[in-house]
């Protein structure tokens, strides 16, 4: 008697390919609802001015971020204007695009149709994904390319017609550079991933050590211009927000799978213990932690059978992480936002993992998505005890607030926060003789000053504070 089971690698049947259209389709709906709910958050805003300018002064407004996002931003707000979702509406667009690009990066890395359809799903419905889709910030930009450059690696690799991939992997691997920063962490993991198994097994026909140089200093020379101007102009940044590797790690692969919405974070978390961390939270994100790395742990013995997949995944997931622990001491950079590059390659992991998986793991994962959507829309964090949304400070009804008052003088704890707020605020009225000062500053500050008559916090733990003080005759 045959099996009705499909065998392994052979052609899916239309009915597939309608499923990972709804896939994809489900992925398009979450990341364009919506989308300007919540005002921009500070650095938001910042990007939003830095697009608004002229395009040379756009391209130098900053050299700790590469230009490319920013760039692209200006000319795309010139065409569909500036307000909060055409802003956003690019990301969006981005992130939408990385849904279907997930099976076939799957697929090269050795995933059968049905785990790469898990793949996508999963990406689909990734509560990480959307939240960096709807985000007015590089992010989503950085991933799709990570995804669509390391889909271009494995093919120039893997075929002997190579030079088309080639020429995409070229393209994506500036792309990259100009995106951000931590992109060299995935062009490291191919470099060693092409010299490992590649360049010394390399059958007759594919692709050479020598063209694969000629692409790399190509690539290097592209880069020159910037990072000798960056050099000049590269400036410190705080990061003491970030918390330490050790305990910043597990919120890190808690938000990788089930995104903001559940593993919120205020200042009032990053003091508590870890014991009372697990108290306090084990019964909802211990079961996510749990199924996903036993997914992980399934996805990887699935693919990690082809040392050249083995390599690139042990180069893009742990190498990284590795570095920026030595590191530690003199900079914190161990963050999921830096390490989002990393989340597709979970995901496609888990999908390996939940395709030889029992029926119970699909029963398991299914609650978790929708708690993890629940949280992520309707934000009940409150559950837990979390006093805030997302981290993100709530710029507009903080300046409508401030408005309704009537005039005020307006005095910011940093300059740099008008850039947000200003976004928002449209006073009817002003005078420099009102009776009240407003004092804009994060939520976490101290007061300053005489005694406040009122004091307003939107976003509670990292969001916005208004202090109303009575102005000096």
């Amino acid at each position: 008697m045959r099996s009705s089971r499909p065998i392994e690698g052979s052609s899916p049947r239309a009915h597939f390919w309608v499923a990972l259209v709804g896939l994809v389709l489900l992925g398009a709906v979450l990341r364009w609802s919506a989308l300007d709910l919540r005002s921009f958050w500070l650095d938001e805003a910042v990007t939003a001015t830095f697009a608004g300018r002229n395009f040379w002064d756009c391209v130098a407004a900053e050299a700790n971020h590469p230009p490319l996002y920013r760039s692209m931003l200006h000319f795309w707000a010139h065409v569909f204007g500036d307000s909060d979702f055409a802003l956003r509406a690019l990301p969006a667009l981005i992130g939408t695009l990385t849904v279907p690009v997930a099976f076939p990066l799957a697929r090269s890395l050795g995933c059968a149709p049905r785990a790469a359809a898990c793949a996508v799903g999963l990406s689909a419905a990734s509560p990480f994904l959307v939240f960096y889709a709807q985000e007015n910030r590089k992010y989503a930009l950085f991933m799709f390319l990570t995804m669509l450059g390391s889909w271009a690696f494995l093919r120039a690799v893997q075929e002997q017609r190579h030079r088309r991939w080639l020429w995409i992997y070229a393209i994506c691997s500036i792309f990259l550079v100009y995106t951000q920063y931590f992109a060299f962490f995935v062009l490291l993991a191919h470099e060693i991933a092409f010299w490992t198994h590649v360049a010394s097994h390399r059958p007759r026909g594919q692709l050479s050590a020598r063209t694969w140089l000629v692409g790399r200093v190509g690539l290097a020379l592209s880069f020159l211009p910037w990072a000798l101007w960056a050099a000049r102009h590269l400036g410190t940044q705080a990061r003491d927000w970030i918390g330490p590797p050790w305990l910043r790690l597990p919120y890190a692969f808690l938000r990788d799978f089930l995104g903001y919405g559940i593993a919120a974070a205020d200042r009032t978390r990053y003091g508590s213990s870890v014991w009372q961390l697990v108290r306090e939270e084990a019964l909802i994100t211990l079961p996510g932690l749990l199924l996903f790395a036993w997914l992980l742990v399934r996805g990887v013995r699935q693919l990690g059978r082809d040392p050249l997949v083995r390599t690139l995944l042990y180069g893009l997931l742990l190498l990284p992480i590795l570095v920026l622990f030595v590191l530690s001491p003199w900079i914190t950079l161990v963050h999921e936002r830096y390490l989002c590059f990393q989340v597709p390659f979970l995901l496609i992991l888990c999908g390996a993992g939940l395709e030889r998986a029992r029926i119970a793991a699909w029963y398991a994962l299914a609650p978790i998505l929708a708690l993890a959507f629940v949280a992520y829309y309707a934000a009940p964090g409150y559950v837990l005890g979390y006093r805030l949304r997302y981290g993100k400070e709530n710029w507009r009804d903080a300046a409508t607030y401030v408005e309704s008052r009537g005039p005020l003088n307006v005095v910011f704890e940093y300059p740099h926060l008008q850039l947000a707020f200003g976004r928002y605020f449209h006073p009817s009225q002003m005078s420099v003789r009102a009776r009240q000062t407003a004092y804009v500053s994060r939520a976490n500050a101290m007061s300053v000053g005489p005694r406040f008559v009122e004091e307003r916090v939107f976003s509670e733990g990292v969001g916005v504070c208004i202090r109303i003080y009575k102005s000096e005759e």
